[in-house]
């Protein structure tokens, strides 16, 4: 009988492993800072701050999210086992999250999709969205609860899968052609998958690819798409190429496309004659 609970006890702990080893984990990135929930990896704490920090694809940094059974879930961090928790439920106040042990009313989390790609994750309890405080981009910046369901302002995150697949997008595409009298261009990186950073590399044919220009790219929230500005340089006319790299969950970078775009001089524009004397051309 001792021998039969003994396999019982070890087919149970297999089956729940494998159970959690099914779940799929995710990333949490804020588009207004590129920065993703984290919490202190090293901490033994019942208590630990949640804060955004660069990528750097550790599971502290990752989540599950648990069915709670009235359209919440339970978001629960994947290295110390602990679910996302508010201490202040009050609707209209401003409150820090953390983590602590999951069972909690306070611990269910609404997940709205804006309708742009972009979530929102909102308090059960308080219906106040989460967002990074003072939208710095400092790591170790606290996350909180601030603006409530109704009270209107873009407040969003994107929920990228914990994968070992390769960053992809269906096109990169661009501004063009550009005149040298704007300073800048977009880049636009189509259908995304897979990604929680994007960074830009553009060089000129002049000044060849070994003097390329690293730019961070942004999830676009107008064009649901991940694009970025580049800057001309110092009014060079010539073709502008622009590699648009991508970072997959496992902290690995990968080519997703790149995009070439002529730049032009305006042509000079005459003034009317003075007098019956020549016309004057702008330099």
């Amino acid at each position: 009988m001792k021998m039969f609970r003994n396999i019982l006890a070890g087919a149970i702990m297999l089956m729940m492993a494998s159970f959690a080893a099914a779940q799929t984990k995710y990333v949490i990135l804020s588009v207004d800072t590129n920065k993703v929930f984290s919490v202190n990896a090293s901490s033994t704490a019942s208590i630990i701050p949640v804060q955004e920090w660069e990528y750097t694809a550790t599971t502290n940094q990752q989540w599950t999210l648990l069915d709670a059974g009235n359209g919440s879930f339970y978001i629960r961090n994947a290295a110390n086992g602990k679910a996302l928790d508010i201490n202040g439920t009050t609707r209209g106040v401003t409150a820090n999250v953390r983590t602590f042990r999951q069972g909690l009313a306070r611990q269910q989390w609404l997940i709205n999709d804006r309708g742009d790609g972009v979530k929102e994750i909102a308090n059960i309890t308080s219906r106040m969205r989460l967002e990074v405080s003072g939208m710095t981009l400092d790591n170790g910046t606290p996350i909180r609860q601030w603006l409530g369901l109704s009270e209107g302002g873009l407040v969003g995150w994107l929920l990228v899968p914990v994968s070992n697949n390769a960053p992809t997008c269906s096109s990169v595409t661009s501004d063009g052609p550009v005149s040298l009298l704007d300073t800048y261009y977009y880049v636009y990186a189509n259908d995304v998958q897979n990604t929680v950073r994007l960074v830009l590399k553009t060089w000129n044919d002049v000044t060849g690819p070994q003097n390329a220009v690293t730019t961070p790219g942004w999830y676009d929230t107008f064009r649901h798409c991940w694009s970025g500005p580049v800057n001309l340089y110092n009014g060079v006319e010539g073709v502008y190429t622009t590699e648009v790299w991508g970072m997959g969950t496992d902290g690995t970078w990968h080519l997703l496309g790149q995009s070439s775009v002529l730049t032009i001089t305006p042509p000079s524009i005459p003034r009317p004659p003075r007098r019956g004397g020549p016309v004057e051309v702008l330099p």
